[in-house]
């Protein structure tokens, strides 16, 4: 129950990026901008006097920042920044403040550390940039809407102190769409939230992440707590097939020895009878048609477990992601 196609967004926001750059006004390349961090300017005075970005309904000035531009330590303060679109731009230590970026397009950019405070992200995207450092440091709240896109972080692999960051930052993400009460994509990006911490975590930590993402995909996924399920149930079925049951007065008891010789037919039936012992034993119906021998009776209370735990755990993702 993925709520981003992030392939498809992609496609999507590459045509409105053409679109604009066509109609582009003022193209600004090879700028360098550095400001002291405890100095406010308006965007305005960085690309000409008085000049303003109008919302994308009433298109007059479309600005581009492309190619070498480089914002460093940069503080944006009640900055109109609506539909302006940055391409291969690099940004250091930048905090943009009670500032409307609505509309805006961030594409192939390198951010190394951005924090956004009480801003407006309306309808903002960012695809295919490189994110070391995203913060919120929120005295209310910064607006999202549906139409907000925050593309999947790049990620490299051999560095491990990354995946901490990656964590920091769909956390923070995920935090902002709660705020604003849109659950669904929150739970999106908590969910990469936690797929990147779990890259990063060791021994039981990473044992105890590794249980909660297979089995319901960290509350995200109900696909995952019925997949997972389902495999349980294969597994104890060929686990009866060599433990032990009693069916209809017929023993099912295999061996490695007896495998090259019984006939094909036989196995699938037994493996049949066995499937649904443990399918009615994780699901504790229990109809009594079949019994345990042996180890059997071990096996079958440890799936019943199981299956009492995996059905409520599914249950449960399902009813949360339903009445989001």
């Amino acid at each position: 129950m993925q709520i981003y196609n992030f392939d498809k967004n992609r496609k999507i926001i590459n045509i409105e990026l053409e679109r604009r750059c066509m109609k582009s006004n003022d193209k600004l390349n090879d700028l360098k901008i550095g400001y002291r961090d405890d100095n406010k300017y308006k965007i305005s005075e960085i690309y000409g006097e008085n000049k303003e970005v109008l919302d994308i309904d009433e298109v007059k000035i479309i600005v581009l920042f492309k190619e070498n531009c480089v914002f460093e330590r940069c503080n944006f303060y009640k900055t109109n920044m609506k539909n302006i679109v940055f391409e291969s731009v690099k940004f250091t230590e930048v905090k943009i403040s009670l500032s409307s970026i609505r509309n805006s397009i961030f594409n192939q950019c390198f951010i190394d550390s951005i924090i956004f405070s009480d801003c407006d992200l309306k309808s903002m995207k960012t695809i295919r940039t490189d994110i070391n450092l995203l913060s919120f440091e929120d005295e209310f709240i910064s607006k999202v809407d549906e139409n907000t896109f925050i593309d999947l972080l790049k990620l490299n692999k051999k560095d491990k102190n990354e995946y901490e960051n990656i964590f920091k930052a769909y956390k923070s993400i995920s935090a902002v769409f709660e705020k604003n009460r849109l659950f669904n994509y929150a739970g999106e990006y908590y969910y990469l939230a936690k797929c990147a911490e779990r890259k990063s975590l060791k021994g039981l930590e990473k044992v105890k992440s590794n249980i909660f993402y297979y089995s319901c995909g960290y509350g995200e996924r109900p696909t995952f707590a019925l997949i997972s399920s389902l495999e349980i149930v294969l597994i104890f079925s060929i686990i009866y097939m060599f433990s032990g049951l009693c069916v209809n007065e017929r023993i099912i008891h295999y061996n490695l020895n007896i495998l090259s010789y019984l006939p094909r037919k036989l196995m699938y039936m037994d493996l049949i009878d066995c499937f649904y012992f443990s399918l009615v034993t994780f699901t504790t119906v229990g109809y009594g048609d079949i019994f345990p021998i042996g180890y059997s009776v071990l096996f079958s209370c440890v799936e019943m477990l199981l299956g009492v735990t995996m059905v409520g755990v599914w249950t449960a993702t399902l009813a949360r992601k339903i009445t989001r």
